[in-house]
């Protein structure tokens, strides 16, 4: 566990140093945006994993409740990360992930979602469902999100 933290600390730290360097104006500062972007999207699902924000392995039937630290997303859906939120138990009854084999749990579909932002609002797509999530009353940077309903996921 306290790996996990170190990672996650590490990455934020290294995230907020390429932020700062973006300090810049013009044409600059678009071309460092671009370049924080590319590497959030790379690393946002690892940061979401050792926070304990979400769970690739968490069986999922009709909801899903995940956690998103908005400051760590890239901008823009062209740049969404990709985040594995669980695996899709296709209306499969499984009270414990005991309940189902390991050959039947690899066999799962992934459940994924993209995220991304813009400077008001958090986005969330499921398929070809898009979720938009306004920031503007947020405390906090970290935003829970409670995806459900899908009957045909």
């Amino acid at each position: 566990e306290s790996r996990r933290a170190r990672m996650a600390e590490y990455l934020f730290n290294q995230v907020q140093e390429l932020k700062s360097q973006m300090e810049t104006k013009g044409k600059k500062k678009d071309t460092q945006r671009a370049k924080v972007d590319d590497i959030l999207k790379m690393i946002y699902n690892i940061i979401s994993i050792c926070k304990s924000f979400s769970n690739p392995n968490t069986l999922i039937d009709n909801s899903i409740s995940f956690g998103v630290e908005t400051d760590f997303l890239p901008f823009g859906e062209e740049n969404a990360c990709i985040l594995q939120l669980g695996r899709d138990t296709n209306g499969k009854y499984c009270e414990q992930a005991y309940d189902i084999t390991e050959d039947e749990f690899k066999q799962m579909t992934a459940y994924i979602a993209y995220l991304w932002r813009d400077e008001s609002n958090l986005y969330a797509r499921r398929k070809l469902k898009v979720f938009e999530i306004p920031l503007g009353q947020q405390q906090s940077s970290l935003v829970w999100v409670q995806l459900e309903g899908f009957d045909n996921k």
